[in-house]
């Protein structure tokens, strides 16, 4: 199976000259990382128990290959990846650098034995 980026949601903007809703960012950067899936429309708020199950759905079957772009609420953000994270234990997020107008993959082994605490002598 190919190369996903997960986006959490893509925000919008009003455009006040035609009164519609556009987007405030740009996913061409990241498809070159693989197929883009938004998770949640952009109105989605972390205030409502449908909105986590929509996520738990739709991150059921994220991998190691698979990319996660942390576009949107930030409390929806971080759910995501734990659910990333159930899923696949190692998480890709991709990192905006701004100076290169590129993104850049950061691999997260989130349970790996070296985030744990060393024992502190008591």
């Amino acid at each position: 199976m190919a190369s996903r980026v997960f986006v959490v949601q893509l925000p919008h903007k009003l455009d006040r000259a035609t009164g519609k809703l556009k987007p405030v960012a740009s996913l061409r950067a990241a498809k070159r990382f693989g197929e883009t899936v938004i998770l949640l429309t952009p109105n989605a708020k972390p205030f409502d128990q449908s909105v986590y199950d929509e996520l738990a759905e739709k991150m059921r079957d994220f991998t190691a290959d698979d990319y996660l772009l942390l576009l949107g609420n930030m409390i929806l953000c971080g759910v995501a990846a734990a659910f990333a994270a159930d899923a696949a234990g190692t998480v890709t997020f991709l990192n905006w650098n701004g100076r290169d107008a590129e993104y850049a993959p950061v691999t997260v082994d989130i349970f790996s034995d070296a985030l744990e605490t060393e024992d502190v002598p008591q």
